[in-house]
């Protein structure tokens, strides 16, 4: 949906805060008509972009060394995918009418975690393949045979939300719905993920006394159950 003001004194016609066609600066429109009326943070979305890009390489090493080749892949979609979307924010300090700068932040800082999730559901199906698969209550397997195609769906649905409401100019709200679907769905699925992870660990807690979790064992999952924390917290934020 394209917004316009009146123009200042002379222009022709008036100025388009938002959409594809928005023409307005900050040279010419106040910073209350922008989307989000302020201009977001140079060092905060740099520090977010640095850390994206160190991670790509620290992934590259590790993925290298223990030829995890497809948990590295997803890993260095995931960081580039959100160093995009931070990329967008920084176009939006500049021109905070910026349409284009809008829509790379709002698509791709939100579709960046499906590649975590995956890598986690990847991961945790290995290591519960290491210890203990008897304890799961489904075959380890399944877990990123399920998950990963919701994710896929999760992906195919936020892109084409993003895709229609720059194609309507914001004008109709189907793209948002059809986004938010495919967000609901990825927040659903890790919710479900996570209450089978915590299912596993009581139970190979009280089956497996003889063979208790080592210390790295209980800093991996500590780990592994904040990145999934933070990804809740993160569609929340």
């Amino acid at each position: 949906m394209s917004t316009t003001i009146p123009g200042p004194p002379g222009s022709p016609g008036g100025l388009v805060t938002f959409g594809p066609h928005a023409n307005c600066t900050l040279d010419l429109c106040p910073i209350e008509y922008s989307v989000y009326k302020y201009r977001p943070s140079v060092p905060a979305n740099a520090i977010f972009v640095a850390l994206f890009g160190v991670s790509i390489v620290g992934h590259v090493i590790l993925g290298i060394r223990w030829r995890q080749w497809n948990f590295m892949a997803l890993m260095i979609v995931g960081c580039l995918v959100e160093i995009g979307g931070y990329a967008g924010r920084l176009i939006l300090y500049n021109n905070p009418f910026s349409f284009g700068g809008f829509m790379d932040q709002i698509v791709l800082i939100t579709t960046g975690p499906v590649f975590y999730t995956a890598g986690i559901y990847i991961t945790l199906s290995k290591t519960i393949n290491y210890l203990a698969p008897e304890v799961s209550r489904i075959k380890p397997e399944l877990l990123y045979w399920i998950f990963i195609p919701v994710d896929i769906i999760c992906l195919i649905l936020q892109a084409a939300g993003g895709a229609i409401s720059v194609v309507s100019s914001g004008s109709s709200s189907t793209g948002v719905d059809i986004a938010m679907a495919g967000l609901g769905l990825q927040v659903g699925g890790l919710f479900f993920f996570s209450a089978l992870f915590v299912d596993y660990l009581i139970r190979y807690v009280r089956k497996k006394p003889e063979s208790p979790l080592t210390t790295r064992m209980r800093i991996f999952f500590g780990f592994l159950g904040a990145a999934i924390l933070l990804i809740f917290t993160h569609h929340h934020g």
